[in-house]
């Protein structure tokens, strides 16, 4: 089955995950660095976790994941362990909280791809949790061929749309305005 696409703003959302390895804390940086309220809960942190990310040392309980307070808008398994995986998994269908189990694509109801990111230019790719290797290979091409200010190019183009916008009324025109200034700025 294929996966549909979208990018999600995650500024002051709360997201949970429940694991302590290595593969919890890449997904808790991951998630900080797109604005994240992270909450972690493990029975032991292997690693140190950054400052931003509120740590429970304690077994996950069906309740914390239950807390009205918290409104968790994503959750992210990475226990390890199969049978936690899937209860928790199908705790959060039941909740209605997108989950992802690492590595078990059949108990996610969604799944992550590989990212190549500079700026506010996000480029995915995905293969439909078949082969990370796949997805790996595809972002690095794809980031061989993008210029490496991109994210710049991305800044300013940003500017001059909304500049242009207020000036121009013709959709058209405007188009034309943006794709000479793209091949300018691609050209530097």
């Amino acid at each position: 089955m294929a996966y549909f696409p979208i990018m999600i703003n995650l500024e002051n959302r709360a997201v949970l995950i429940i694991g302590g390895g290595a593969t919890a804390l890449r997904k808790a940086e991951t998630m900080l660095s797109y604005g994240a309220k992270v909450f972690v809960i493990a029975k032991e942190f292997k690693h140190e976790f950054p400052k931003a990310a509120v740590l429970k040392e304690k077994e996950f309980e069906d309740e914390d994941l239950l807390l009205k307070s918290r409104d968790y808008f994503l959750v992210i398994v990475a226990t390890g362990d199969g049978e936690v995986n899937a209860h928790i998994s199908e705790l959060c269908k039941k909740e209605r909280i997108l989950v992802n189990a690492v590595d078990e694509e059949e108990k996610c109801s969604f799944i992550f791809p590989a990212i190549y990111r500079q700026g506010d230019v996000v480029v995915s790719a995905s293969s439909s949790g078949k082969s990370p290797l796949v997805t790996q290979y595809l972002r690095d091409r794809i980031s061989k061929c993008l210029p490496e200010n991109i994210g710049e190019i991305n800044d300013e183009m940003g500017k001059l749309r909304n500049r242009i916008r207020q000036e121009i009324h013709s959709q058209k025109e405007r188009k034309e305005i943006y794709k000479k200034a793209l091949e300018e700025m691609l050209k530097e």
